[in-house]
């Protein structure tokens, strides 16, 4: 039953109750303007008083009624993917007239759509407050708000129901799953050592720049002591380089509808597959220290630099927890603008994500490799089926040509092990 619609049934049944309650009232005035006595007088009188009561309920109370939402621990606003967070709501409701119990109905939406619907009945404590807390289910990347929460109740008699919002604005985002790379091969030959990432970190090449000393570490090279500054300071000095620059990473993130075939549900999972990739790409090149470009082809191109593209920036994961499919018809456009920017990163190891491998799609690959982007091309597929078909073989063999590496996906837990670094 929609929301709408519990609000005419419960102005159907408060309007009832309001004649039935004002035909005994009339009945008591009538009897005791016609009967009179003891009786008559009693009578008039409670009901007068009841009608009083049920008056203070209808216009004060629940309507008025204050409160705070607090999500998790209220420290932050980013989640990771399937978390399942505690909520906690405290409400107090002013005035003094007594309230056997309180409904507190809460709603969750996911982009604007309800997603989960929490109702429980609790008791006022000491203040008039209550408090409820519960646990929301798994919940999928994206941006989510809460709904004014409902509160309600009846009067002691259970003949008149009063209700009010709590409106206390709460909003947040699921990160999209990321999952450890340890190792992407074919980035890794591009610059030129196919060692773990996991070393590459430890063990950066240094240029010719120097940029300062150190202490000794235990098989620095004896050529590498600073003679100088040992014999000033009595303990051994080291020269100290600054890192080479690191080849750059582009990813590139294909999030035109066309590309993603099947119905809603099935396109809505391989899109979801392909933004997991993005991310663990993303945070593969923040592991490595690599400065890593994201391309976003959609309506329009949404390019992200390297000091932009980073896991701990707010407005970058706020991207990744609201990307969604669109549609897109000015391709030339987007493949200029995406060529503008590539143009500069000569030499990046390129990761082209995308639930499609047709021409619309080539023609991006094509020009990045024209521009010496090598790496992977991968592909979000419903099922994973070995490439045995002519046509299967000539996208292999077409991708090959343009230095890039086919790897078709269904799993996204199967990422590491298809870019060459075994199981996550």
């Amino acid at each position: 039953m929609s929301h709408s619609q519990r609000m005419w049934q419960r102005k159907g049944a408060r309007k009832r109750t309001i004649i039935t309650v004002a035909s005994m009232y009339v009945s008591c005035l009538f009897y005791f303007l016609f009967q009179g006595g003891k009786t008559s007088v009693m009578l008039l009188a409670m009901a007068t008083v009841l009608l009083v009561y049920w008056g203070v309920v209808l216009v004060g109370g629940i309507r008025n009624v204050r409160g705070t939402r607090m999500l998790g621990d209220g420290s932050g606003v980013f989640f990771p993917a399937n978390s399942q967070l505690y909520v906690n709501i405290r409400v107090t409701v002013p005035g003094w007239l007594p309230i056997p119990y309180l409904v507190v109905r809460d709603e969750l939406c996911r982009f604007g759509n309800r997603c989960n619907t929490m109702e429980s009945a609790v008791a006022l404590g000491a203040g008039r407050s209550a408090a409820v807390t519960y646990r929301t289910p798994s919940l999928a990347r994206g941006y989510y708000e809460f709904a004014p929460a409902l509160c309600s109740s009846k009067d002691l008699f259970g003949l008149f129901e009063q209700s009010g919002s709590l409106n206390a604005p709460s909003a947040f985002y699921v990160m999209p799953t990321v999952i450890p790379i340890p190792r992407w091969t074919h980035a890794e030959r591009q610059v030129g050592h196919g060692v773990h990432a996991a070393s590459s970190v430890r063990h950066h090449r240094e240029s010719s720049q120097q940029n300062g000393v150190r202490e000794y570490v235990y098989g620095d090279k004896l050529s590498r002591i600073h003679w100088n500054a040992t014999a000033k300071t009595g303990i051994l000095k080291t020269r100290q380089f600054d890192p080479e620059s690191q080849s750059p990473i582009i990813v590139v993130l294909d999030c035109r509808s066309l590309s993603y075939e099947g119905n809603k549900a099935v396109a809505d999972e391989k899109f979801e597959a392909a933004v997991s990739t993005m991310a663990s790409l993303v945070q593969y090149g923040a592991q490595c220290q690599r400065p890593t470009y994201v391309a976003a082809i959609g309506e329009r191109l949404n390019w992200w630099t390297a000091d932009q593209a980073k896991p701990e920036i707010s407005v970058f994961r706020q991207w990744m927890s609201t990307v969604q499919l669109e549609s897109s018809e000015e391709q030339e456009q987007q493949l200029a603008a995406l060529t503008e920017h590539a143009s500069m990163l000569h030499g990046a190891s390129l990761a082209f994500i995308s639930g499609h491998a047709s021409s619309d799609v080539l023609i991006y690959t094509r020009t990045l490799s024209k521009l010496g982007c090598s790496g992977s091309f991968i592909h979000v597929k419903e099922e994973v089926s070995a490439p045995h078909n002519e046509r299967s073989q000539s996208l292999v063999r077409l991708l090959a040509s343009q230095r890039l590496h086919y790897i078709s996906l269904s799993q996204v837990q199967d990422l590491p092990k298809l870019l060459g670094g075994g199981a996550a």
